[in-house]
C-alpha cells in the first residue's frame, strides 16, 4: 500500500505544480489586457501616476470621443476596411502535377527519356 500512495502522492503533487504554473502563466498573460482596461477608465495624469488596477472614481470622458474617430477618420470606415476583406484575390494554386515533379515525391512508371 505505501508504493501507491506514493505514486498518488507524486501524482499530486506534479499536477498542482503543472495548475499553478499554468496560473502563474495566465496571470502574466492576462495583466496587461486588465491593465489596459483598468487605464481606460482613469484620468490621464493617474494611468501612470497611480499604481491600482481599477480606479477608485472611474470617468467614461476618455470615450467621449471614440465615435469621432481617430484623425479625423469615423470609427465606421476602421469597421468597413476590417469587414471587407482582402483587396487582392488569393494567388492559383498550382496543379497537382506540377507539385509533384517540383517536390520530387512522384514516382512514374514511365521510363525516363535519354539525353
Amino acid at each position: 500500500m505505501s508504493t501507491l500512495r506514493l505514486a498518488l502522492t507524486r501524482r499530486r503533487t506534479g499536477s498542482l505544480a503543472w495548475h499553478l504554473g499554468a496560473v502563474a502563466i495566465l496571470a502574466v498573460i492576462l495583466y496587461p489586457v486588465v491593465w489596459v482596461i483598468g487605464a481606460s477608465f482613469k484620468p490621464s495624469k493617474d494611468v501612470i501616476n497611480s499604481l491600482t488596477l481599477f480606479p477608485s472614481h472611474p470617468i467614461l470622458s476618455n470615450f467621449k470621443g471614440l465615435a469621432d474617430g481617430i484623425a479625423d477618420v469615423p470609427i465606421r470606415t476602421f469597421f468597413q476596411n476590417s469587414s471587407s476583406g482582402p483587396t487582392t484575390p488569393p494567388p492559383t494554386p498550382t496543379p497537382w502535377p506540377g507539385r509533384c515533379s517540383r517536390y520530387g515525391c512522384c514516382r512514374s512508371s514511365r521510363p525516363r527519356p535519354s539525353s
